[in-house]
């Protein structure tokens, strides 16, 4: 359907690898914050779209005031601050989730809309800490054991080929897994993805003609559904061939020379 047909026009943009990088080398820049705001001035829907958990965003991103923001795959959405989606885990399957990866012996993350749950101690130091340094004093840190876990989703580093398929294999029944290169991993409730986050926020907003920008395998969907797709240059192959443009580097402001492209800006 043509772009001038549609009522509303909706930006979809992933964060890590996209607006910033999740080691903070590469900040979310001046210019595309600026972009934003000149987006939402033209009266565009912004919606960020993210694989974090929402309790994971970091605050430059939630300064942004964008209009939506989907969360763990599709798994958490607000639209104008009011919540309208929240497909957390139940007792039952955050029991089942925990217990598989004591079993084996592998360190994992929950991630919710208010806290982000570690083991106390973890089993691999080296994963502990470098999954901690995603973090910074703004998110809310809990370990498995001080209170119910409250989460949507899970993500891991799988060392070994042996534990990561136990827990695959344990959890396939309750988990959609997404699998990245060096052994990163994602742990989702069936049914659930960044597509059908924009699904849910659509059905809210009515029709639209969307964009959406990405780079890595859990933006797939989300560049597939999108009337338009953008990779980053930066991004992932498997992001890449799915899309229809493909965006300077982060690291160029791609995203906001994409933007200014596109005649959105």
């Amino acid at each position: 359907m043509n772009e001038t047909k549609k009522k509303n026009t909706i930006v979809y943009f992933d964060i890590d690898g996209t607006l910033l990088d999740s080691s903070r080398d590469l900040p979310l820049s001046d210019a595309t914050i600026d972009a934003i705001g000149r987006l939402k001035e033209n009266g565009i829907i912004v919606a960020i779209n993210t694989g974090r958990g929402y309790g994971f965003i970091p605050p430059e991103v939630m300064a942004l005031e964008c209009d939506a923001y989907i969360a763990g795959c599709g798994t958490y959405i607000t639209y104008h601050g009011e919540t309208v989606l929240n497909r957390l885990f139940s007792e039952e399957e955050a029991s089942r989730i925990v217990e598989a990866f004591r079993e084996a012996r592998l360190d994992m993350i929950m991630e919710g809309p208010e806290h982000v749950y570690f083991e106390e101690v973890g089993f691999d130091p080296d994963v502990v800490e470098s999954s901690r340094h995603l973090f910074n004093p703004n998110h809310s840190l809990r370990t498995l054991t001080q209170e119910a876990v409250l989460a949507n989703k899970i993500s891991y580093v799988a060392t070994t080929e042996e534990k990561d398929m136990y827990v695959r294999d344990a959890l396939a029944d309750i988990l959609t897994f997404i699998l990245y290169p060096h052994q990163v991993r994602e742990g989702l409730p069936h049914g659930f993805n960044k597509a059908t986050g924009m699904e849910a926020l659509e059905r809210l907003i009515g029709d639209a003609y969307t964009y959406a920008f990405g780079d890595s395998m859990n933006d797939i969907d989300m560049l597939e559904r999108a009337d338009v797709g953008i990779a980053m240059a930066c991004g992932q192959s498997a992001a890449k061939e799915v899309s229809d443009k493909i965006a300077l580097p982060l690291a160029e402001d791609g995203t906001a020379k994409m933007l200014a492209t596109l005649g959105l800006i």
